[in-house]
């Protein structure tokens, strides 16, 4: 029970036999809390979580969230489901269903990632002579470099991924 009583099925919770349906409860859960943004048994304390994983229906996913497509609230409502019988009886038919989903659902629109840049340290005022060593390291300073020369040498040892972007090493 590393996960907490909220992600365990009502046939685990209750000591009956469980096989691979509970999983898919525990993953319908887990989906559910993505989807949501809330936790789908949330109670004050353990006890009345198993309670309510028994007993109590959750709120449904669309009062939650109405964002999902329906097939998607299908999807998180027949892996909760309380009867094992009710779920998905395998992976293979839950993963079957999320792959025609996503599938039916348009991608995100990519947009090219958006790089913080640090600042350059400032300069000592004239009345104070620079110091040859930093005590402590100041923002835009990385081992002894500035963030432009970083720039300038990871642009010469990282190759462009196939967007062109010399400062992205992650090929989408």
């Amino acid at each position: 029970m590393a996960a907490g009583p909220a992600y365990l099925a009502p046939e685990r919770i209750l000591g009956r036999p469980s096989d691979i349906r509970s999983d898919i409860f525990s993953c319908g859960v887990t989906l559910y809390e993505l989807l949501a943004g809330a936790k789908a048994f949330d109670a004050p304390d353990a006890m009345e979580t198993i309670v309510s994983v028994v007993d109590d229906d959750y709120t449904p996913l669309a009062d939650a969230n109405p964002a999902p497509a329906p097939h998607t609230l299908v999807l998180v409502g027949k892996a909760m489901a309380k009867d094992p019988d009710d779920r998905f009886q395998t992976t293979g038919e839950m993963r079957s269903v999320v792959e025609r989903i996503l599938r039916s659902t348009p991608g995100p629109t990519a947009t090219p990632p958006v790089r913080p840049t640090l600042p350059e340290p400032e300069s000592p005022p004239a009345s104070q002579p620079a110091q040859e060593a930093e005590a402590v390291p100041t923002p835009g300073r990385t081992h002894g470099l500035s963030s432009a020369e970083i720039t300038q040498s990871s642009a010469e040892t990282i190759p462009p991924n196939r967007h062109g972007d010399p400062h992205d090493p992650v090929e989408n």
